[in-house]
Formats: structure tokens, sequence, C-alpha cells
């Protein structure tokens, strides 16, 4: 496959509800709840017991007139660095996950062909923990269609791909668990080609935390001066994950080596949680990042970096305050111009 046909544009759909989507779709899902769903929702929702086995059956049904390939997978949800929950990838996971949805799920066939306007049933094989557990076990299951050969041929360089993510719950009980966070490690990395500063959140709890605001502040080491503030109104932790809190430097002032100080604060349900952390940005881990960044050749004064302010910005600025001190350098010879004819005035009077 060429390198062009590798350039995926992924459209995810979170199936919460048994739906028919249109014909542009190629595929719909239609799960099958067994006697144990704790719930009404339009997702699994399955009150399990110790050691227990049991068939998961969903029916993949194609509406079009042509043969399609769907992919079957099994993942443990976790937190994206949008402050979404992810049903769709692998992501990272906190170390304290008790078991991984991904892993508690074997999928006989991974890959499903449906000939045209018909369906076929899947079986998935869910084993529950062999002890018990409090909290909940979240995950999905993902269908997604591979392109056919006419949809290769026309895309060109955008190859869309289709799918359904259906969430999967898994409880023994109905224990509520108290919210609580962790502070993991603050790295500098690359994303999306810009060089940030990433402090890892943590969810250690088998819970969903919805609606947590979160404030960021990177200060350098025994100083009060901000390098990056940023901040977030509602991040939604899933159960046992890390939340990569990033801080991208979108200016292009570059990541410098040396100490420095993260300042996080999150607030849920009238709670706070305040962590203070000291980190090192080493200078072969500040070279590798800011060379990588493509936006390193805006050279600007080292501030707030991610406080909007743009080198267009301070350029814009500079041109200002060049312009009006021209005009109050004009304003003064002007001035003195008048007054010494003035003085001839007078002294003719």
């Amino acid at each position: 496959m060429s390198t062009m046909r590798n350039i995926v544009i992924f459209l995810i759909v979170i199936t919460v509800l048994t739906v028919k989507v249109e014909a542009s779709m190629g595929f719909s899902i239609t799960p099958h709840f067994p006697e144990n769903q704790h719930s009404s929702s339009g997702f699994y929702d399955l009150r399990i017991t110790p050691g227990q086995e049991q068939d998961i059956i969903v029916t993949i049904t194609n509406p079009t007139d042509i043969e399609i390939a769907v992919g079957v997978e099994a993942f443990t949800v976790s937190t994206a660095r949008s402050g979404t929950v992810d049903y769709s990838n692998a992501r990272i996971n906190d170390e304290t996950l008790p078991y991984s949805i991904s892993e508690l799920i074997t999928i006989p066939e991974p890959r499903v062909v449906i000939p045209a306007n018909s369906q076929r049933e899947v079986t998935l094989r869910l084993s529950a923990p062999n002890e018990s557990f409090d909290g909940i076990l979240l995950g999905s299951l993902r269908f997604l269609r591979e392109p056919t050969e006419s949809e290769l041929e026309a895309a060109g360089a955008i190859i869309n791909r289709y799918a359904h993510a259906m969430a999967i719950r898994l409880s023994m009980n109905d224990t509520e668990l108290a919210a609580d966070f962790a502070l993991g490690e603050v790295t500098s990395q690359i994303t999306n080609a810009r060089a940030s500063i990433i402090v890892d959140v943590r969810n250690p709890v088998a819970r969903m935390t919805r609606g947590v605001k979160a404030e960021a502040r990177i200060f350098e080491l025994d100083s009060n001066q901000e390098i990056f503030f940023y901040t977030l109104d509602e991040v939604d932790f899933a159960p046992n994950s890390v939340f990569p809190f990033t801080m991208v430097d979108r200016a292009g002032y570059g990541i410098s080596a040396g100490m420095y100080r993260a300042e996080i604060t999150l607030e849920y349900q009238g709670q706070t949680w305040k962590f203070d952390q000291e980190f090192e940005i080493a200078p072969t881990q500040a070279a590798t990042v800011n060379s990588a960044a493509r936006n390193q050749n805006q050279q600007a004064v080292r501030g707030a970096a991610d406080n909007g302010i743009s080198p267009l910005i301070w350029a814009i600025i500079g041109v200002g305050v060049l312009a009006v001190a021209t005009a109050v350098v004009l304003m003064i010879r002007q001035r003195r111009k008048f007054d010494k004819a003035l003085q001839q005035v007078l002294r003719q009077m």
C-alpha cells in the first residue's frame, strides 16, 4: 500500500443506543444484552461474579450491495489530552488498574467478512476476574470497517475509515468509591509537532470522574515567572487512567533545560487537590524536543509561552512603539522650530 494510502482519518461513532446508521457508513451494529445486563443503557453494563464466563454477542449488518470486512477489537478506555474519555484507542492506563478489559475479552474472529445485504453474529468471550473488586472496569468494543478496493482507488491522499465503538462496563457491586487524584511524571515532549510540557495527572480510582476543573502553572525553579499557564474547565477521567495535561509551546519559544516547578490544582464537587512538584528538563531532552518542533524558527522574548502572545503580536507591538517614538521625536523637533521662530518674532516687535 502506498504512503498516501497510509494517511488515514478515523471517523468514530460512540454507540450508546442501538442505531441503524445511514448507508454511507457501510454497516451497523446491534448488541444482544444478556440476562446480567445491569441497566437499561444502550451499551453493555454487566454485573458479573468472580470467575464468571459468558458470551457477548453483537450482530453486524451490511446493508450495501458489496461485501465488506470489519475488524473487531477490545480496548480499556483512557483519558485523552483533550480531557475526554477515549473509547476508541488504547492509551495510558494508571498502574492501579486492577484488570484490563482488553485482557478479559477474547475475540475468536478479529476480522469478520459480511456478504452484501447480509448480517453476521459475532461472539466474544468474557472471562471475569477470579477475585472480586469494587468500582467499575470500563472499556469498549470497536468495529472498524476496512476500506473497499473502489474506496482505496478513489481516496487519493485521505482514506475515510468508519467505526463504531460500543462501551462495556463491568461491576460486581454498587460500592461508591470516593474521587481521588495523584500526580505522575512531568516531561517535555513533542505534541502535534510543537514542543510541550506534559504533566501526568492520575486517577487511581476505579470510577468515572466527570467535570473536573484542572489548572496547571509551570515556573522556573525559585521564580514566580510563569512559563506556562493552562486551564480546562471540564475534564472527564476514565477509571484508573492517566490524563496527560499538556501545555504546548505554540509561539515557538522552545523548552530550555533546567529545573522547574509544576503547580497543579484540581477542583471537583467542592473538593480541591493541590500538587506542587519539581522536575528537571535535561539538556539532551530539551535539544531533542526543540529540534523536532516545527515552529522553533519563531524566536521571541521568553515569557508566558502558552498565553497566546505570538511573535506576530510582538512584532506589531514593536512597530507601534517605534511609530510612537518617531512621532514624539518629530513633535519635539517641530516644537523647537516653533519656539525658535516665535523668539525671532518677539525680538522684532
